[in-house]
């Protein structure tokens, strides 16, 4: 199972499910954020829209209403990390929100 090792302004170390060191690149899922919504919107993409989305600084998504509670970040392929209780969850996304950036409500 992934764990989390370290969250830096940067982004996210971790240990893959093999045992190798990895980091996610905060800039580069807030970036994925930012086309996935462009895609979906198609044709009515604004200039206003751009800006607001890259100020929303989101990373990942937070799924905490199923078992076990997960993030997910907008990595290709997107990365996702299981926790054991709500409160290792929130622990997490509360270091992230602390280096300035943002976990999306999932469902």
């Amino acid at each position: 199972m992934k764990e989390i090792t370290n969250i830096i302004h940067k982004g996210v170390h971790y240990v893959d499910d093999d045992g190798n060191p990895q980091f996610i690149d905060f800039e580069t899922c807030q970036q994925n954020n930012v086309l996935a919504k462009k895609a979906w919107r198609e044709t009515v993409w604004t200039d206003d829209d751009e800006v607001f989305w890259q100020k929303t600084k989101y990373v990942g998504l937070r799924v905490t209403f199923r078992e076990p509670p997960a993030i997910e970040f907008y990595t290709k392929p997107r990365t996702f990390f299981e926790f054991q209780t709500r409160d290792d969850l929130w622990e997490i996304v509360s270091k992230i929100k602390e280096v300035g950036w943002r976990i999306n409500d999932g469902d």
